[in-house]
């Protein structure tokens, strides 16, 4: 292998590695943000008439898987663990958190009101949150990836 080739070789590497990025960082589609914060507000909803049950929660995470499958966002390209690095795994804990956070605040505050319905507030609360939070988590997470060692 002369220079010309090794050249030509790590090229395609890169163009590769590009494309691989590429398709792991792709941009959800906004009927699974939105559908997902549906099922969110739908939790929140079903807790209010049917009490508390870790069964909605564990329903609204099988709804969500299956909505995200049908999206494509589990079968993105792999990218090599190197890339994740502790800023990855934070934009995830306040992709998961944030949301969880304005549930329990929310509902906490219409109890304290004397809402007739804190579950649901805290469920559209929860919807909101996701839903306006996703397109930033989106690109915070893709950046961080991309940011990853090298």
């Amino acid at each position: 292998m002369n220079a010309r080739d090794a050249a030509e070789a790590l090229e395609e590497v890169r163009v590769r590695e590009d494309q691989t990025l590429a398709a792991a960082t792709r941009p959800w589609p906004w009927w699974s943000v939105v559908g997902t914060g549906l099922l969110l507000f739908a939790t929140g909803v079903a807790f209010e008439y049917n009490g508390e049950s870790s069964l909605y929660w564990i329903l609204c995470f099988l709804g969500i898987v299956a909505l995200n499958g049908k999206a494509g966002l589990g079968a993105q390209a792999k990218v090599h663990a190197s890339r994740y690095t502790t800023r990855t795994f934070v934009v995830v804990g306040l992709q998961v958190g944030g949301p969880l956070v304005a549930y329990t605040l929310a509902r906490l505050a219409a109890q304290e009101a004397g809402a007739g319905a804190p579950s649901t507030v805290g469920g559209a609360a929860l919807a909101v949150t996701w839903v306006l939070a996703a397109p930033w988590l989106q690109r915070e997470f893709a950046a961080s990836v991309r940011r990853g060692a090298r």
